[in-house]
C-alpha cells in the first residue's frame, strides 16, 4: 500500500536509509526492475556495478539527472571503453561536468591531462581504496590514448570558448610578424620604466 510499484523504472535515484547495507547510502544508481513478489527495485549501484534490491522507501528520484551523478572531486575508475580500451582500470578525479558535451572532465591519473567521459564510463572507486589514495597509472599503451584524449577535450573547449577560432587563428597567423614586433617594443619601454 502507498508503493509506487513500477512507477521508480528506468529512473536514477539515490539510496538513503538503509540499515542492512548503510555503505550503499548515498550511491547514485539506475533502476532496472521491480518485483511484484517482494516489492524490491533491482537497482544497479554506479560505485559498485553491483544489482541490489530495494525497497521503494529506500530509494529517491536523483535530482538534475545526469551532471548529478558524480560530485566534484570524486575518485573514479575508467571502465567499458569501447574506443580507448587501454584506459579500462585507469583512475581519474572527477572536476566539472560539460553541459556541452553532457561529458564528465576528469583529471586522469599520472598524466595530470583532462579528458572527457560519459557517466557510464565512471564508477566510484570504493571508499577503503580512496582514502589510502594511489593513483591507478595508465600502462605505456593507454598513454597514447590519454594523450589523444586530452587532445580532444583541448579542442572541445576551444570551440566552446570561441566559435571564430579558426578565422582569428588564420588571422593572426598573417598578422604574427607586426605582432611579435609590437610585443617586444612593449617589453622595451617596460624595462626602460623598471630601471
Amino acid at each position: 500500500m502507498g508503493d509506487p510499484g513500477p512507477a521508480l523504472l528506468r529512473k536514477r535515484v539515490v539510496v538513503h536509509g538503509v540499515v542492512s547495507k548503510p555503505t550503499l547510502n548515498g550511491s547514485v544508481g539506475d533502476v532496472l526492475d521491480f518485483n511484484e513478489d517482494n516489492s524490491r527495485y533491482s537497482v544497479l549501484v554506479h560505485a559498485t556495478g553491483e544489482t541490489v534490491a530495494l525497497k521503494s522507501s529506500n530509494l529517491q528520484v536523483q535530482p538534475g539527472g545526469e551532471e548529478s551523478s558524480f560530485a566534484p572531486k570524486t575518485r573514479v575508475e575508467l571502465h567499458g571503453l569501447v574506443n580507448k580500451p587501454g584506459l579500462n582500470g585507469c583512475g581519474a578525479t572527477v572536476e566539472s561536468f560539460d553541459v556541452e558535451a553532457r561529458r564528465f572532465v576528469v583529471l586522469l591519473d599520472g598524466k595530470l591531462e583532462k579528458a572527457l567521459f560519459k557517466a557510464a564510463n565512471l564508477k566510484v572507486m570504493p571508499t577503503s581504496r580512496w582514502q589510502q589514495w594511489e593513483p591507478k597509472m595508465p600502462d605505456e599503451n593507454a598513454a597514447a590514448q590519454i594523450e589523444e584524449a586530452n587532445h580532444d577535450y583541448i579542442k572541445a573547449q576551444w570551440k566552446n570558448a570561441n566559435p571564430f577560432a579558426g578565422i582569428i587563428g588564420q588571422a593572426q597567423g598573417q598578422g604574427a610578424g607586426g605582432a611579435a614586433a609590437g610585443g617586444a617594443g612593449e617589453g622595451a619601454s617596460g624595462g626602460g620604466g623598471a630601471g
